[in-house]
């Protein structure tokens, strides 16, 4: 059974960390899905900032407006 995610919705702006030296490449080419297939976005920095610690000491913040949600991530969890 997999585990039960929050049901409220979701802010306007959320954050995704990513690589240094995959923020470039973010920027030229545009997001693509991983091959884990998911996206883990943070509702704040601190948590953003923590998860991409995971890859790379100093992650970049990449801001994910809720606009821009629908478009890039259809289905994504916090």
């Amino acid at each position: 059974m997999p585990p039960e995610r929050e049901q409220t919705p979701p802010p306007v702006i959320l954050y995704l960390a990513v690589r240094r030296r995959f923020y470039p490449v973010l920027c030229e080419k545009g997001y693509e899905d991983p091959p884990s297939g998911e996206i883990i976005l943070a509702r704040d920095k601190g948590m953003a900032t923590r998860i991409g610690a995971r890859r790379d000491p100093q992650p970049v913040l990449v801001e994910v407006h809720k606009e821009s949600r629908r478009t890039w991530f259809p289905f994504f969890f916090l």
